[in-house]
């Protein structure tokens, strides 16, 4: 009417405009050839775009439909199971609640790198420079690898790509059980773990707290008490045997491994009295000055005392040192 004359053409452009993008109907027609050319091209990019809006539409909502199935589907077996076994309504109202906060922290939990079908694919350089930045901060707070990063980073990212792993676990779950051989060491990352020996217990909630490192450097090493989730957890991992094929393939980082390892055995502490979640019993600065042919300074903590470790030598490892 007068009133839309009175703005312009505009809302008849739109009109128009969105009338082509999906397919509908106009009071504006080509009279000219070039018109209706351009409405023609105009038409078929409608009726593309318009057609891949309803495709991406249709398969969210498929994908959502899928999973609501299979959620229901998984309730379902519970249900029945339950009911066939005549468990009570208040175990069964636990055992539901359990699994309705499970599912919502899996929603909030880390993918590791190794579950995510698009990193697979990614060239050796890109996959071992990624690995790297992913570790590095766990790296950093050991003063070992603190070292070999400091002085042949070459390695480091090498040491990050092959040797470290990504896991996450969900609660309630053992990580592992007292009296077992030690094949990794673990870092918390996020997450609150239980561990349990003989003489105490501890909750670990601090990030990169390291157990059964000492697996590293001890042969044999067998755990000292149990390790279970109390939350969501994620945490690094460290292959008690790639670190020494790592070690073994390098020969400076492999001198530099034994030295260390050589100093963790020589400690002045009962071997009777370590465990996994060492603390403040095995003194790592004074093993890293021993370990990197230096005197300690003091004997505080090892980021104070990294100064001198790095002052005084580390020859192996600086003739490997990246330009």
């Amino acid at each position: 009417g007068g009133g839309c004359e009175k703005l312009g053409p505009c809302p008849r452009c739109l009109h128009w405009a969105f009338a082509h993008m999906v397919l509908g109907e106009v009071d504006v027609f080509p009279k000219q050839v070039s018109e209706r050319i351009y409405s023609i091209v105009i038409l078929n990019i409608g009726l593309v775009v318009f057609s891949s809006f309803v495709s991406a539409l249709s398969e969210l909502m498929s994908h959502a439909a899928l999973e609501q199935a299979e959620s229901k589907r998984r309730d379902v077996e519970v249900q029945k199971y339950l009911e066939g076994h005549s468990v009570s309504a208040l175990l069964t109202v636990q055992i539901d609640r359990y699994r309705k906060d499970s599912r919502r922290r899996q929603l909030r939990m880390q993918v590791p790198k190794a579950d995510i079908e698009g990193l697979q694919l990614l060239p050796e350089g890109l996959a071992m420079k990624l690995s790297h930045e992913v570790f590095r901060r766990t790296m950093h707070s050991h003063v070992f690898f603190y070292i070999v990063e400091s002085c042949h980073e070459s390695a480091a990212v090498q040491f990050a790509h092959s040797v470290m792993q990504e896991q996450t676990i969900t609660p309630g779950k053992d990580i592992f059980e007292k009296g077992e051989v030690a094949e990794s060491a673990f870092i918390t990352i996020r997450g609150t773990v239980r561990y349990t020996s003989d003489d105490f217990q501890e909750d670990v909630s601090e990030e990169y707290t390291w157990v059964s490192e000492l697996a590293l450097w001890l042969g044999g090493w067998k755990r000292r008490g149990q390790l279970e989730t109390r939350t969501p957890v994620e945490m690094h991992v460290l292959g008690i045997q790639a670190f020494k094929e790592f070690a073994r393939e390098l020969p400076e980082i492999g001198r530099a491994a034994c030295n260390f390892a050589e100093s963790v055995a020589h400690l002045k502490v009962p071997f009777s009295e370590l465990n996994d979640l060492q603390g403040d019993m095995v003194p790592v600065a004074s093993v890293a000055h021993q370990a990197f042919g230096s005197e300690p300074e003091d004997d505080t903590t090892w980021e104070s005392t990294m100064p001198g470790i790095m002052k005084h030598g580390l020859p192996w490892l600086q003739r490997g040192k990246s330009k």
